[in-house]
């Protein structure tokens, strides 16, 4: 887990009604605490959260401006890939035009391979990450113009 991710982790669990909370996976443990009433949570596996980003994913697309476009933002730290293998020819480019549920990039966390699906019909208006780049949680992917 990355210092932002930890940041935003604390600031999430200082605004809540928690007294204590637990975070573990692979490569880190993560213990918050605070006095006063409360209840006490243990974070999810990581399967789950991504779900959970997967679900806020959907509602910020439903609340977006049409005008604006969609940015398709990184749902984890990891490893971006515009194809599903070296040889192969990216996901999207450019100018294509892509639907809703079509997988547009990869990003590799920790030899899982996450494929990034649309989450809007549309046409791909600009790719911020070269093929291979590391990408941060959050970070931009790929801006969709709505149709």
């Amino acid at each position: 887990m990355k210092k932002n991710e930890m940041m935003k982790l604390a600031q999430w669990f200082a605004d809540s009604n928690l007294n204590r909370l637990v975070w573990k996976d692979e490569n880190c443990s993560l213990e918050l605490e605070k006095g006063g009433s409360g209840s006490s949570y243990e974070a999810p596996p990581r399967q789950e959260m991504l779900q959970r980003v997967e679900r806020e994913v959907r509602q910020e697309v439903q609340s977006f401006d049409k005008e604006e476009g969609y940015v398709l933002r990184s749902p984890v730290v990891g490893t971006f890939y515009s194809s599903p293998s070296p040889d192969e020819k990216p996901f999207v480019t450019v100018g294509q035009k892509v639907s809703k549920g079509q997988v547009v990039c990869i990003v590799e966390a920790m030899k899982l391979l996450n494929e990034i699906s649309s989450p809007v019909d549309g046409v791909v208006k600009k790719i911020f990450i070269q093929n291979e780049e590391m990408v941060e949680y959050d970070e931009k992917l790929i801006e969709i113009e709505v149709e």
